[in-house]
């Protein structure tokens, strides 16, 4: 029996996925170009920010287009998909820190001013998920390839250590996504929907006379980063730790620069906001403007890393992994 149309329609969905979201990220670059424009904008700031992000897109474009090469329907599938979220990673986050340099720039005044804040942390939802994504791949080879190991096959206490350790990290890495998604959410919600329908609400439910915005703020934004800083201290804790244990059953996957990268991108966009923010004594805008500034700048700098160093399209890591991929354990 043939598939029917709406059967080959998803498959093709499935099979080019990638491909729609890059060219949504182009999509809403051609957008920015002409806000810009129609602005009179062209500040050096917004044309660095802007070039870097096109730089980043050329640069992870080219690497979707050379992975698409070894993308099959089939287990290997899945694998390969984890590879592709880390690699958009620098298109995510770059086009949130570029708007947000837009939005500072060229619209101080305006209601999306109020939006800065919740829009870098939409970039950090990808950031969190690609870390989730490329743990959850290397958990998977860790599993393949200690399970063809002779050594362990009849180590019943070592197993069972190793799988308790494997899920300790990967649901470390998954509570801080999960509660960072959760948190963002409920910001963006308050700030770009109930501040601009309702902005009224939070004195009519809690009788106090500030803005829902600012309750929110004093009320919740806080205490939430608080815990947000300490689960993600937590992940970059499981991710070294993870590394180091099961470093002989990673290493034909070559997980130096793949680590190195996951690690970087969580640790600069974090301590460098804390540098940026008490370091230099600016108010609020030129410390947004300048991080999500280095944010863009930064972007097509890893996007080289990752297509030279961490996930080179050809090289014999790539093997290993489509062999784990599409093994099964013994």
């Amino acid at each position: 029996r043939r598939p029917g149309c709406l059967a080959l329609t998803c498959g093709r969905l499935r099979l080019r996925w990638f491909w729609f979201h890059l060219a949504m990220q182009v999509g809403f670059q051609c957008r920015e170009f002409a806000i810009i424009s129609e602005l009179k904008g062209w500040y050096w700031e917004v044309i660095t920010a802007h070039v870097s992000i096109w730089l980043a897109i050329v640069v992870v474009g080219w690497e979707c287009w050379r992975f698409s090469a070894v993308r099959k329907m089939d287990r290997s599938t899945k694998a390969v998909d984890q590879v592709l979220d880390m690699l958009l990673l620098p298109v995510n986050y770059g086009f949130f820190c570029g708007l947000c340099v837009r939005i500072l720039k060229l619209q101080p005044d305006s209601q999306m001013r109020s939006m800065v804040s919740a829009l870098i942390e939409s970039a950090d939802i990808w950031e969190a998920w690609a870390l989730w994504s490329v743990l959850e791949l290397f958990v998977r080879v860790v599993e393949v390839v200690s399970s063809r190991d002779p050594r362990r096959q009849q180590d019943s206490e070592y197993r069972e250590a190793m799988n308790a350790f494997k899920l300790l990290s990967l649901q470390g890495v998954k509570a801080w996504v999960f509660i960072l998604t959760a948190t963002i959410s409920v910001n963006v919600l308050m700030k770009g929907v109930v501040a601009v329908l309702a902005p009224t609400m939070c004195f009519w439910m809690y009788r106090e006379c500030v803005p829902c915005e600012e309750w929110y703020h004093k009320h919740i934004s806080l205490a939430a980063q608080s815990v947000i800083f300490i689960l993600c201290s937590f992940a970059l804790v499981f991710v070294f730790t993870f590394e180091r244990v099961f470093e002989e059953y990673l290493h034909g996957i070559q997980p130096f620069w793949k680590f190195w990268g996951v690690k970087g991108v969580v640790s600069v966009t974090y301590f460098q906001w804390l540098v940026i923010s008490y370091g230099f004594g600016w108010d609020e805008d030129e410390v947004y403007l300048k991080h999500c500034l280095l944010c863009s700048i930064e972007m097509p700098l890893l996007s080289v890393l990752h297509a030279s160093c961490a996930y080179p399209s050809r090289g014999p890591w790539l093997a290993v992994l489509l062999d784990t991929a599409r093994g099964t354990r013994k």
